[in-house]
């Protein structure tokens, strides 16, 4: 019986190669939709306050200052959903000030 080559590569990536650069994705654009059915027709639930977290910070690649957390009802099947947005201030410049 033969013995197994042994061979000196080490496993995982190469030392010094870079990470991959990649574009970002369209899901800023896709709107919030239920988990269950995957409709898009959520209403905000009456007599629920809205929750909001003023940390900044950035995904996929676009700055945002907070972030709202909104609880909403499927109007298709009645799933409650908890839809999460990204809520970015304008910065005021000495133009628009005047």
């Amino acid at each position: 019986m033969a013995a197994p080559k042994k061979t000196k590569r080490k496993p995982g990536r190469p030392k010094g190669s870079k990470n991959k650069t990649y574009q970002p994705t369209a899901a800023l654009s896709i709107p919030p939709h239920c988990p269950t059915c995957g409709s898009t027709h959520l209403a905000q639930v009456k007599g629920v306050k809205k929750l909001t977290r003023n940390t900044p910070g950035e995904i996929h690649g676009v700055r945002y200052s907070s972030i709202e957390w909104v609880r909403c009802q499927c109007q298709v099947c009645g799933q409650f959903v908890v839809v999460r947005h990204y809520l970015a201030t304008k910065k005021t410049t000495t133009a628009d000030s005047i």
